[in-house]
Order: structure tokens, then sequence, then C-alpha cells
């Protein structure tokens, strides 16, 4: 079977114990400022969702996070429960055609698991 996550699954637990995070709130607070109030992200590649995913839900956006490992998924779930990320592999991602063909505009951090 090949392994959708490129590799995350495997190493999860140990990614969500070295995730530092005080790397990426800043760049990513700054970059949503120029969105509007609330608008939808989707963070594609959101892992357990702490640190982008967390501060972008402290500044009011909506997020749809999806990522291809089933540990760093639940890890979002537990952390998050009024967020439904989505488990996929990014390549093919059909999770989101149904908002992307009503026309919404979606910001995108594209992490390196796409």
């Amino acid at each position: 079977m090949t392994d959708g996550s490129n590799g995350y699954e495997s190493i999860a637990e140990a990614y969500i114990r070295a995730r530092r995070h005080s790397i990426g709130p800043t760049v990513v607070r700054k970059w949503a400022k120029a969105l509007r109030a609330g608008a939808s992200i989707l963070d594609l590649g959101c892992g357990s969702g702490v640190p982008i995913s967390e501060a972008l839900l402290q500044e009011g956006f909506t997020i749809y996070g999806v990522d291809a490992s089933a540990t760093l998924i639940a890890k979002f779930r537990e952390r998050f429960p009024r967020v439904s990320p989505g488990m996929q592999p990014c390549r093919g991602l059909t999770l989101l055609q149904p908002q992307l063909r009503r026309g919404s505009r979606l910001g995108a951090d594209v992490s390196a698991t796409c």
C-alpha cells in the first residue's frame, strides 16, 4: 500500500513533539491581515493544527484543514472539536470541490506534505 501521507504518518507522534509552536504564527497572522474578516482558509498539510490553524482560528477565520496523516488529523480534531478537518492526500484533493464550485474564495497555506 502506498503511503499517501508522504511519510508523515510513520513519524506523526515525533513530528507533534518536535513542532516548534513559535515558528509560523507571526508570519501567518501578518499574511491573514490581507484577508477579509472571518474569511475561509484552506490549510493544506494542517497536521495537528498547531500552531498555524490555531493562530488563524484565534484571529476569527474559518479553517478547512486537510492532512493525509490519520494520526495528525486525530490530534487536530482533539484540539479543535468545532473544526471539521479532512484526511486526504493533497494530490487529487476532492474534499472542498463543492465549496469551490460555489465560488468561495479560499486562502491557502500549502505545506510540504503536498
